[in-house]
Formats: structure tokens, sequence, C-alpha cells
């Protein structure tokens, strides 16, 4: 699957309905889970065009699957979903289609090969090469990047807490070195 990078956004943990995330992450300063979920649909949608993809890699939502639905219904763009810790495909297929939901996957976004996966991965598929892998689960915490192209890419680590346009990670990656390390075959 090949997409356009100017329509393809990125993005992960976005807790909704998720009430200790509030305690977990101090950068999200919201009164309340409601005052969140309302800023972060907003965010998305300030920037996520209605017919764009966003590719979001894990841990949606603390909800029931009705309310879950809603909240895939009030944001932009076709959702096509990792699945993390926090996220069950039972109460997922329902909101997003069982064709968008994986536990990893590998796009080409423009010329770019992408691994999207909901946990940082120490390899990936032609890392080597230059290929990036995007994550979540981290909530912006550091992880040891010294060899290889990859991104946290969750709500947290945005400064406006919404999903990162492919230009925004491509600027991110273009300061990153990666050493490439052949392994015997």
């Amino acid at each position: 699957m090949t997409l356009d990078p100017e329509n393809t956004f990125f993005t992960a943990d976005t807790h909704l309905r998720h009430k200790n995330i509030l305690r977990y992450q101090p950068n999200r300063k919201y009164s309340d889970i409601n005052e969140m979920n309302e800023a972060l649909i907003r965010n998305w949608n300030s920037i996520v065009p209605e017919y764009a993809t966003v590719i979001h890699h894990g841990d949606f939502a603390f909800a029931s699957k009705t309310k879950i639905k809603e909240y895939r219904e009030r944001l932009n763009g076709r959702i096509i979903i990792t699945l993390g810790n926090h996220d069950h495909y039972s109460e997922l297929v329902d909101a997003f289609g069982r064709e968008n939901i994986f536990d990893s996957k590998v796009y080409r976004v423009g010329s770019q090969l992408i691994h999207s996966c909901h946990f940082p991965m120490a390899s990936w598929i032609d890392a080597e090469d230059g290929s990036w892998q995007l994550h979540g689960h981290y909530h912006g915490h550091k992880v040891d990047d010294t060899m290889y192209k990859r991104m946290d890419v969750g709500i947290d680590t945005h400064p406006e807490h919404r999903p990162y346009t492919f230009s925004e990670i491509q600027r991110f990656m273009s300061k990153r070195t990666h050493t490439p390390v052949r392994h015997p075959e």
C-alpha cells in the first residue's frame, strides 16, 4: 500500500476517556477527562481533512465499543490502527473495520518505507537502508535511538497534542543519522 505524503498523518496513545492518563502524563494539562477528549478531537480535526489517512499506532481509547465508535465517528480521516497494549480487537472492529486493524504493518508513504507498530523495535525491515519505524507506547520518554530512524509519534510528543504530518516526521528524521549494520546472511 502506497500512501500520499500530503494526506497521511500519524499518531498514537490518544487514550480517549482514560482518566488516569491525566495523572501519568503531566503535559496533558486538562481539568478533566471530558476537556481532554474534546481538545484531542478538536486538535485532530484541525489538521486532518476528512479524505486523509491517519495511521494510529495504538492505545486509542479506554471505553466501551459504543463509545469507541462515537469517538471514531467524530474524527476526520480513514483511520488505520495498529493495536496497542490497551486495545482489544473485539472492541475496535465495529468502529474501524477488520481491514483497518493490524498488529504491525509496513507502509510506503511516497517513496519512504515505514514500519508501524505500537512498540519501539530494535530493528525492522530495511532499517539498515533508512526505513523508518514509527511507534507509540513511550509517551515521549526517551528510547535509545543511536543507530536507526525511529520516532515516537504519540499525541504526548506533539506540542499541539495532534497527529503529525508526514513532513513534520520527515524533518525530524532528516536530523537523525542511521548506521547501516549489515547482518551476516
